[in-house]
């Protein structure tokens, strides 16, 4: 069973959650997904690709945008939150 969240070796303080497990975000595509904010249950939900390396997801165009703005939106979640 997934944990709802964990801490990212201290590193953010911010949770990650695993959304395919836990929040039952439905299903859509990464670029539907990426760089938006979703809220539930009182909980910011900002979705991000999966950092291994081994998808090419990133580098096709418009992408890197999409997660530059997922960024920003991380960014504004931590200031309001004294992070």
């Amino acid at each position: 069973m997934a944990r709802e969240w964990r801490d990212t070796n201290g590193a953010s303080g911010l949770p990650v959650i695993d959304l395919g497990h836990v929040l039952r975000v439905p299903r859509k595509a990464l670029e539907d997904l990426i760089g938006t904010q979703i809220e539930r249950d009182g909980r910011v939900i900002i979705p991000l690709p999966h950092p291994s390396g081994a998808s090419t997801w990133p580098n096709r165009p418009g992408n890197a945008a999409r997660i530059k703005q997922a960024l920003r939106l991380i960014d504004r979640q931590r200031r309001a939150l004294g992070l």
